[in-house]
């Protein structure tokens, strides 16, 4: 396939002309069926979640190269406009992730958490400086109530058994 395709199978034969003013579009060499199928899912779920309703353009490479679309119109569009649909649930996650980093594998099974490092990465590429700062300090106030809860379970100190021993003797 060269040029530009929708995910109907038409083609614009290279005709820039012929592209809508709006859309979203994906870098693919020769995608297949399922990768077809994969981008209209995309789509759909961009839709479902509030997003503009805007026809998906499968650009080849070299195709991509010739017509530099507009800012708006980049390749990552797809995944920046999933992301911002998912935008609570990665920062929570995110949260979370930071709060959870360095515990054992068997505290994070004791405090129930539900992380999704998935969802961690996809904040590195969402969130600004800023965002993450604030997210990271709202991971350790989160730790500190967690360590408050379960003084014995997230990095217990000498006092802490101290106090442990004292409470069950």
């Amino acid at each position: 396939m060269s040029g530009v395709s929708n995910t109907e199978h038409r083609s614009w034969l290279n005709k820039v002309e012929t592209l809508p003013e709006d859309y979203y579009w994906v870098e693919a060499t020769r995608p297949s069926y399922w990768e077809r199928s994969k981008i209209s899912d995309k789509r759909l779920s961009i839709i479902s979640m509030g997003g503009d309703d805007l026809p998906i353009l499968i650009f080849s490479p070299t195709a991509a190269k010739r017509y530099k679309p507009a800012e708006n119109r980049e390749a990552g569009k797809v995944e920046k406009a999933l992301l911002e649909a998912e935008r609570d649930s990665i920062i929570e996650n995110y949260r979370l992730e930071l709060a959870a980093r360095y515990l054992d594998r068997e505290v994070r099974t004791a405090l129930k958490l539900n992380w999704n490092e998935d969802l961690a990465n996809k904040a590195e590429r969402l969130l600004n400086w800023d965002e993450k700062q604030t997210v990271s300090e709202e991971a350790i106030a989160l730790k500190a109530e967690w360590k408050a809860q379960y003084p014995l379970l997230i990095d217990p100190t000498a006092a802490d058994w101290e106090a442990y021993i004292a409470e069950n003797q």
